[in-house]
């Protein structure tokens, strides 16, 4: 468990370098669900550019690593059944907004 944590901390962290992509604020009353196959994560806290108030986690994706994307999924479905804060990496620029990182604590 805290390798996977690790893991998707230090590979969160590399996005963090690239334009664009920003760690959000702290999730206010988030929720994650599947539409027509796509995972999302919803909050009414998210980044003024993601429409509809969610961000996309790509679980079969061939352009971003789909391993990654999965990693993505498992830990914010663990913090959502645990009930604890999320943090995400998202690129404003994007249409729709993809989730890049996860994470549960600020620092």
């Amino acid at each position: 468990m805290n390798k996977l944590i690790l893991f998707v901390a230090a590979l969160s962290l590399a996005f963090g370098a690239n334009a664009g992509k920003t760690w959000t604020d702290k999730l206010e009353d988030w929720s994650i669900y599947i539409d027509n196959g796509v995972v999302y994560i919803h909050s009414g806290s998210m980044p003024a550019g993601c429409s509809h108030d969610r961000a996309q986690i790509d679980t079969s994706s061939t352009i971003k690593s789909e391993t990654n994307q999965r990693d993505i999924y498992s830990f914010a479905l663990m913090s959502y059944a645990s009930g604890k804060d999320l943090y995400i990496v998202t690129d404003e620029s994007e249409s729709p907004c993809f989730v890049y990182g996860v994470k549960n604590k600020k620092y």
